[in-house]
């Protein structure tokens, strides 16, 4: 019976919509319509429009604001054609941080991006709600990096570290238990888990230090290469053992 043990690296590896909730003060003044200043203030205005490029993965700025009470928010796509405000799921691709806030005070709301890989530009609108009142954040992502060019294999490989989810023999798949992460910087460099290495990417080919992988599929959460791996028998301390057996391996990557 063999033991499956498969290499990575020559160096490396053995092993809708949410509405307010909050409803105004009863002293509302005879009942007239509040300020929409009144309970949400904005401490920089520019930063409720920003745009960013295909590869930037956090707004161009914080958005800052002090609300007197509780506030929740929701986040729409616009339809490019008519640009109105559609009730779409804009979660796959952008998020923020806080998403809402339990008390009255000051806040500082980060905005988090996937990068965009459709060849399009794309915006969603962020909405603050307190008290019935509300600010909108708008933030329109280019299909292109800031460079006028559509966003490259090598720009998504680069937006976030990776982890093995499973690699894949020809006869079975071997998952890991312990997280190795998988960083590629713009360097050429690749960082395993602390040890350096190098990579190149020619269209759908990957090479890290000298061996060869195809690049399968490579999405914003996921990336599946194939290449050489090598099957090692079982065998103890002392006995002879069969040389490593040659085989070609598939490894899925995920967002950690």
């Amino acid at each position: 019976m063999k033991r499956k043990v498969f290499k990575l690296m020559a160096a490396a590896l053995i092993v809708s919509t949410t509405f307010v909730a909050c409803d105004k003060d009863d002293d509302d003044n005879g009942g007239g319509q509040q300020n929409t200043t009144d309970a949400i203030k904005v401490t920089n205005e520019q930063s409720l429009t920003q745009e960013v490029y295909a590869n930037n993965v956090a707004g161009k700025s914080l958005t800052s604001f002090t609300t007197t009470g509780p506030w929740t928010s929701s986040i729409a796509e616009t339809t490019p054609s008519t640009n109105s405000v559609q009730l779409r799921n804009a979660s796959a691709w952008i998020s923020i941080d806080p998403a809402s806030g339990d008390t009255a005070g000051t806040y500082n709301v980060s905005i988090i991006l996937e990068p965009n890989a459709t060849g399009k530009d794309r915006t969603a609108v962020i909405t603050i709600s307190c008290k019935g009142e509300e600010i909108k954040i708008t933030v329109t992502q280019k299909g292109v990096t800031e460079e006028n060019k559509p966003l490259e294999t090598k720009d998504l490989l680069m937006a976030h570290p990776w982890k093995i989810h499973s690699m894949t023999s020809p006869d079975g798949i071997e998952y890991f238990d312990e997280i190795v992460l998988f960083t590629f910087y713009a360097d050429g460099t690749l960082n395993a888990d602390g040890d350096d290495n190098r990579y190149t990417i020619s269209g759908n080919t990957l090479t890290i230090n000298g061996e060869i992988y195809t690049i399968n599929n490579i999405t914003n959460s996921e990336l599946v290469i194939t290449g050489p791996g090598f099957e090692v028998p079982d065998c103890r301390i002392g006995e002879d053992c069969e040389d490593p057996i040659p085989i070609t391996i598939t490894i899925k990557f995920v967002k950690p």
